[in-house]
């Protein structure tokens, strides 16, 4: 290489330093092998210039890398070469490496650039060359800057004030579009990283508010590197977002904090029903299934009381009658009769009636239960009343009773064991969660930093961000906790987005609150598609879909609980055309993959199909009365409406690209068509439905269905729900064959060989499904959960 070349790609390393002050430290000498290596690395990738520089302007600081053993930052001691230069590494992104001497004889101090490296196989090899070879100066760096987007976990100061500049932000940004499909705005960026906690982000689905709160987290813990006294805590209910944040957290520390790959001392990633029955004390552990010990048998979740419980209680048509539904029973159990009692061990009939009178002796608070007028709160009383009952003669337990031993155990005391916590998932906590969350923490201020979305839960009455604001009010600077609204959704296209804000805009109206509208990033895209049913082609058409969809898409029924679904199956005249067929009453769900939008929550699909909404009685009856009833009293039947909203809301919002709504030609006429709606959906193809059928969004191509079976078990995993783990099994079974596929097939059929080993009636036939458990678990390398099932199974040879 020429030395015009060599200059001219030092010059453009060194524009990166131009308009900076020159107090630097050191004087920074390039060796010809570094300029060689250059050359090289930037024929390959021009993007890499940048990086390079912004590394080398590190150098001039001692700060930055003197003594930054790989625990506190990226710069590594290598040993002395044969003159007693000291050799260092240095990262420069997660694959490229910057090797340098530190050179001791020189006037000022020096350092000399000895290569870059992108061979992780080739370093080793490298280093004793470099050893043995000390430095040849050749090019002479004589501009000394002072760098000004420094990394952020070096920048003063005791708070979190100081951020960085506009450039710095603006590479943040970039970063994050590439790695997380989000944009956030300087300002937004601004709101996260400045503010002293606490901190609420109130982010909507697909505006990253999850990429948002760990990269606050990052900076927290970038801030307290190497403070070993200090405890961070990360934490939420599912363990597959407490994964994401995890990872996120560590790409933040790598590329934007400068730290080594790995889990930094001091920082805890854990789900918040762990967290709360680690605080229980040995005897009272005994009652409840460890959350690390999956699955966890004995736990009542939504889906456990909603199948299993809920069919026992009669009179379905009363529920319908008072506008009642399985969700809303669970709310109000769960969230007010369960979730509020800090005081009494539990409430009774008298705190009913109490509430019902309007007496002031009421322990039940107003605020809280003002939703259900007197026959729905007497209908849920009965329920929970049985619930309780049931749960105690099979040994069950639910979320709510593992807080409330917690709470007896520490409510006299504070553990404070973290002194910063960053939680997922707010709209999920109760009330004396969070009292729980409040106890955990050191601190006045507390240093909590909460993320959730309100929309995001199907009850209309379970979270509230101006309670979760008065819970983390900051009594020590007297001012109260400003909430950072993150409006902007990079997943959803625009024309989806208004269809969405405006069910917003109708839930606005009836619950007397401002809405919170969306602001789309994806601006191309196509309108909710309308198909309606004509003819035979088309359901001919639509029945080949439902038999076998295809991948990365999902079939939302409007249906509440099990038993709607089976209503459904016997009287829609296409699937009964496929369920006629069935041999036996099997599970609807080993045949079909069926969504009711208490099992979409929380998931999000490339496609989603509404299928045959408009043809329910229900949301027609409830659709119709907010399109064309608006100007009736706001709170006549107000707790179905808002619930019937809230269902529509959450479903409309899982699709990442396209929604199709396909219905029988009479639910246009009186749902989809209507004035208020038109507008925003595609009718133009609404009489081609067999047509469209035939299009590649249609199409049984390969797709993704590994995708879609991951995230299925995933979702199995966090709430033990059995129709994710099927619906897991049968896209698995659709991938095309390989490594990947077999290992995550043999993974399902673990946990569906389990289950079966757990409800069989038969001894033999438990034992039998035991062991077969355990050979897939020891298939994908699960050899503890292999022992334990080989034992149960008194197969002792396989054990041993």
């Amino acid at each position: 290489m020429s030395k015009d070349k060599i200059r001219k790609r030092a010059e453009a390393l060194l524009s990166v330093f131009d308009n900076s002050p020159n107090d630097g430290e050191y004087t920074i000498d390039a060796c010809r092998e570094f300029w060689i290596s250059v050359e090289t690395i930037l024929k390959k990738d021009k993007s890499l210039e940048a990086r390079i520089g912004k590394t080398i302007k590190k150098l001039w600081y001692s700060k930055f890398w003197v003594g930054r053993s790989s625990t506190y930052g990226k710069t590594s001691f290598l040993g002395l070469d044969i003159e007693g230069n000291e050799l260092y590494k240095m990262r420069v992104n997660r694959t490229v490496r910057l090797f340098f001497n530190y050179v001791k004889g020189a006037v000022r101090p020096t350092i000399a650039l000895r290569q870059i490296c992108t061979d992780h196989d080739k370093q080793e090899k490298l280093i004793l060359q470099l050893l043995l070879k000390p430095p040849l100066i050749e090019k002479v760096l004589e501009q000394i800057p002072e760098p000004q987007d420094v990394p952020m976990g070096n920048l003063g100061g005791e708070n979190y004030r100081t951020i960085p500049n506009k450039k710095r932000l603006g590479d943040m940004q970039e970063w994050m579009k590439s790695h997380a499909n989000i944009r956030p705005t300087i300002d937004q960026l601004k709101s996260i990283l400045q503010p002293v906690p606490p901190i609420l982000i109130d982010g909507q689905a697909g505006t990253g508010k999850t990429s948002m709160l760990a990269l606050r987290a990052a900076l927290g813990v970038s801030k307290k590197a190497g403070a070993t006294d200090r405890k961070v805590l990360c934490t939420c209910y599912s363990r597959s977002v407490l994964k994401l944040i995890e990872k996120d957290i560590k790409d933040h520390l790598v590329f934007h904090f400068n730290m080594e790959e790995g889990t930094p001392e001091g920082i805890e990633f854990e789900t918040f029903p762990k967290i709360i029955y680690n605080l229980l004390p040995p005897i009272i552990k005994q009652k409840y299934d460890n959350p690390d010990h999956r699955p966890l048998r004995r736990r009542v979740a939504f889906s456990h009381f909603a199948r299993k419980f809920y069919p026992e209680i009669p009179h379905k048509a009363h529920q319908n009658q008072i506008g009642i539904s399985p969700e809303l029973v669970w709310h109000a159990i769960r969230s007010i009769l369960k979730g509020l009692r800090m005081d009494g061990e539990v409430f009774d009939e008298n705190d009913i009636v109490q509430l019902n009178d309007g007496s002031k002796k009421a322990r039940l608070p107003r605020k809280e239960t003002q939703e259900f007028d007197a026959a729905q709160w007497k209908f849920i009383f009965e329920v929970y009343v049985k619930y309780e009952k049931w749960k105690e003669s099979n040994n069950f337990y639910d979320d709510m009773d593992l807080a409330f031993d917690a709470w007896k155990t520490v409510k006299d005391y504070d553990p404070s064991i973290y002194n910063e916590i960053y939680l997922d998932e707010a709209q999920d906590l109760t009330r004396i969660e969070f009292e729980l969350l409040k106890k955990l923490q050191s601190g006045n201020p507390p240093w909590i930093i909460l993320a959730g979305d309100p929309l995001q839960t199907i009850n209309p009455t379970g979270f509230d961000w101006g309670r979760i604001r008065a819970f983390v009010y900051d009594e020590k600077r007297n001012t109260s906790v400003d909430i950072v609204t993150l409006d902007r959704n990079f997943r959803t296209p625009e024309s989806i987005v208004h269809f969405s804000n405006d069910i917003q805009k109708l839930r606005g109206y009836y619950s007397g609150k401002k809405p919170s509208l969306q602001k789309a990033h994806v601006i191309e895209g196509e309108q909710p598609i309308c198909l309606k049913l004509k003819s035979d082609k088309d359901h001919k058409g639509l029945q080949g879909i439902l038999r076998d969809p295809p991948p990365e898409t999902a079939i939302i029924v409007w249906a509440r609980d099990d038993e709607e679904v089976y209503e459904l199956l016997e009287n829609d005249p296409d699937y009964h055309e496929i369920w006629k067929f069935e041999d036996s009453e099997t599970q609807f769900d080993e045949k079909l993959m069926l969504h009711t939008v208490s099992m979409i929550k929380g998931l999000e699909f490339t496609q989603i199909i509404l299928y045959k909404f408009g043809s329910h009685v229900e949301f027609k009856k409830w659709s119709k009365h907010t399109i064309n009833e608006l100007e009736k009293d706001r709170n006549a039947g107000k707790i179905p409406l808002l619930y019937h909203l809230n269902r529509l809301f959450i479903s409309i919002t899982r699709s990442k690209l396209r929604l199709y709504i396909i219905d029988e030609e009479d639910a246009f006429d009186e749902v989809w068509e209507s004035e208020r709606w038109t507008e925003l959906l595609d009718h133009n193809r609404s009489n081609f439905a067999s047509q469209e059928f035939k299009t590649p969004a249609f199409a049984h191509s390969d797709g993704d269905y590994i995708e879609d079976s991951k995230k299925y078990l995933n979702h199995f995993l966090d709430d033990y729900d059995l129709r994710m783990l099927r619906f897991a099994e049968q896209s698995c079974m659709k991938a095309p064959p390989g490594e990947i596929q077999k290992k995550l097939l043999w993974e399902i059929r673990a946990y569906k060989y389990e289950d079966l080993s757990q409800t069989s009636k038969d001894e033999n036939e438990r034992r039998k499904h035991k062991v077969e458990s355990a050979n897939y678990f020891k298939l994908y390398g699960n050899y503890s959960k292999s022992a334990s099932l080989y034992f149960d199974a008194n197969e002792w040879n396989k054990t041993i």
